[in-house]
C-alpha cells in the first residue's frame, strides 16, 4: 500500500515502511493530483483483466490521504537486477519482452497508456515465496540466478508511475510531459502523442537488458536533461553502427530498429511486436 496526501497540511509521502520526501501542495496541486490519482486508479482497474497487471485490493481515502492498496510485490526491479547480474542472454531478455508485450496489448487494447515503461517498473521476485503470480516479466533461464526465480506484476514505484498511466479515448492527443528521459519517446518530448509512446520505450528497455546501457549513451546520468531531449528527437539511432549489439541476431535488431522508430507509421504496436519472430520463435 502507499499513502498520497490530499490535505493541505504539509505531509509525507510514504510507499510501504519507506517515507518519501516531504511535500507542500497547494489547492490546484492537490487538484491536479487528485484527478491523476482517480485515472490511475480506472486504468488498473480496466487492466485487472491481465494475468500480468498488479492486483489492486482497493482504494480508500479520508480527510488527509488517498490509499492504492495493491498486492505485495517483493524482490527487486528489473534495472536493479540487470545491474547485480549483468546484460541478459537474448533468449531470456526475448522471454521477459514477450510478457511485458502480454501487458501493454492489453493496456492498448483498452485505450490505456502507460506513460512510464521502463525496466524499474517490473519487479523480480522468487516464486518459493507467496504464492507467485505471473509477471510483467518472463521466467528467467540464465545460469547465474535460481532456476525458479521469476519476474512479478507490473509494479507502481511511489508516484512517479502512479501518475503516469491515463485512460485515452481513441483519437485523442496528449501534450503532458511524462516518463523518464532515457525512456521517453520523440513525440512525448515534442508532446503531441498517443499510446504509441509506450512502444518507444518498450524498445529502449529491451535495449537496456540486452547491453546494460542506453540507446544513445553508455552512462546517461552524466548527460544533461536538455542535450537528452534533443538528441531523441532529433537523430535516428542506428543500430548497424552500434557495437554494443554485435553479439544479437539479426532478428533481435530488426525488432528493435522497429520500436525505435521516430515515423509511428512504422513503429510497431503491441500487437505486431508479439508476433514479430524475435519474440515468438525464442519462446519455448
Amino acid at each position: 500500500m502507499f499513502a498520497l496526501p490530499i490535505g493541505p497540511r504539509v505531509s509525507a509521502l510514504s510507499g510501504g515502511s519507506q517515507p518519501l520526501d516531504k511535500v507542500y501542495l497547494s489547492s490546484r496541486d492537490r487538484a491536479k493530483l487528485r484527478r491523476a490519482l482517480e485515472s490511475e486508479v480506472a486504468s488498473l482497474k480496466r487492466a485487472q483483466v491481465s494475468r500480468n497487471v498488479v492486483h489492486l485490493e482497493g482504494c480508500f481515502e479520508d480527510d488527509a490521504s488517498v490509499y492504492i492498496v495493491t498486492e505485495f510485490c517483493d524482490g527487486i526491479d528489473l534495472a536493479s537486477y540487470v545491474k547485480e547480474h549483468g546484460p541478459l542472454p537474448e533468449s531470456q531478455a526475448a522471454a521477459i519482452i514477450h510478457e511485458c508485450l502480454e501487458v501493454l496489448a492489453v493496456c492498448h487494447d483498452k485505450h490505456i497508456l502507460h506513460g512510464d515503461i521502463k525496466p524499474d517498473n517490473f519487479m523480480v521476485r522468487n516464486a518459493a515465496a507467496a504464492a507467485f503470480v505471473p509477471a510483467s516479466g518472463a521466467p528467467q533461464e540464465d545460469d547465474r540466478q535460481p532456476p525458479h526465480e521469476q519476474p512479478a506484476p507490473a509494479s507502481d514505484q511511489a508516484t512517479a508511475a502512479a501518475t503516469a498511466t491515463q485512460v485515452v479515448p481513441p483519437g485523442r492527443i496528449l501534450h503532458e510531459p511524462r516518463g523518464t528521459p532515457a525512456y521517453t519517446a520523440p513525440e512525448v518530448y515534442t508532446r503531441k502523442y498517443n499510446k504509441m509512446a509506450d512502444m518507444w520505450s518498450l524498445g529502449v528497455t529491451c535495449y537496456y537488458l540486452l547491453t546494460g546501457t542506453y540507446p544513445y549513451w553508455h552512462d546517461m546520468e552524466a548527460q544533461p536533461p536538455r542535450e537528452v531531449m534533443k538528441t531523441i528527437i532529433r537523430q535516428p539511432f542506428h543500430l548497424q553502427d552500434d557495437a554494443r549489439l554485435a553479439h544479437v541476431s539479426p532478428e533481435c535488431r530488426d525488432f528493435l530498429d522497429r520500436l525505435l522508430q521516430h515515423n509511428l507509421s512504422r513503429r510497431l504496436t503491441a500487437h505486431a511486436a508479439l508476433n514479430h519472430a524475435w519474440v515468438s520463435q525464442t519462446l519455448p
